[in-house]
């Protein structure tokens, strides 16, 4: 049995998407219920246009990222009308690990961590799981810029 060092965290690919109970879920902002639709399964990009129910929209989740545990991650969208994103994170020689990014409840769900609101911007992600794992990215300053240039 290999000794694992208790300060490294290390992704597991396995692992099944988290999906939070409902207790996690934080009340309605301005007076609109962030329950999602029974009528529809995944929002349209159009659905995002002025609302302010989601702290980071998606168009601020896409680009390239650099993770605390040594992963390139790419954030890009696998449909044109709907809000269906995908994060690829590489680390040769290990196979690319592919999850998905979806809205849930006012936040963001990747793969089996929720995104933290508190100490997530524009420039960085906390990604947390259930059992408390931490997983930050952090965008480069000039993938920052030129992210900044081309949404404005």
């Amino acid at each position: 049995m290999c000794a694992v060092d208790p300060g490294v965290v290390e992704l597991n690919p396995a692992a099944a998407e988290w999906k939070p109970n409902k207790d996690l879920t934080s009340p309605a902002r301005n007076g609109k219920s962030t329950e999602p639709s029974s009528q529809k399964s995944v929002p349209s990009f159009a659905d995002w246009q002025g609302e302010n129910l989601f702290l980071l929209g998606p168009e601020q989740l896409l680009g390239h990222w650099a993770d605390s545990l040594g992963n390139a991650v790419h954030v890009f969208s696998v449909d044109a009308y709907q809000v269906r994103l995908m994060a690829t994170l590489s680390q040769p020689p290990r196979p690319d690990i592919h999850l998905t990014l979806r809205p849930y409840y006012g936040g963001w769900i990747c793969g089996n961590a929720a995104l933290d609101p508190t100490w997530s911007s524009k420039t960085q992600l906390h990604w947390i799981t259930a059992d408390g794992r931490l997983s930050v990215w952090v965008r480069s300053q000039g993938e920052f810029q030129q992210h900044t240039e081309a949404s404005s």
